[in-house]
C-alpha cells in the first residue's frame, strides 16, 4: 500500500509509475485532476489493473478516458 500524504499530482502518477500500482483509490474529482494534468502523459501508468471511486460513481466521460481497467464503487449509507 503506498499512502500520499499529499495530494499533488506529479507525487501520485509518480508514486504509480515507480512502485507498479495495480488499484487506485480515489473520488471522481481526483481521476479528473489527473486526466487534465499537463504532465499526466510522460508517466507509465499500465500497472493499474482496478481503480477504485468512493463518495461519488465516476462519471462515464471520466471512465471512457481512463486506461482500460475494472472500476469498483464503494458509498456509505447513512
Amino acid at each position: 500500500m503506498i499512502v500520499i500524504r499529499k495530494f499533488e499530482p506529479d507525487s501520485l502518477l509518480g508514486a504509480i509509475e515507480k512502485e507498479k500500482a495495480m488499484i487506485i483509490s480515489g473520488v471522481p474529482a481526483l481521476y479528473n485532476i489527473l486526466l487534465q494534468h499537463p504532465r499526466a502523459h510522460r508517466y507509465d501508468t499500465r500497472s493499474i489493473i482496478k481503480r477504485t471511486s468512493g463518495s461519488d460513481k465516476l462519471p462515464l466521460e471520466i471512465q471512457k478516458r481512463l486506461p482500460c481497467c475494472e472500476t469498483r464503487y464503494f458509498a456509505a449509507i447513512t
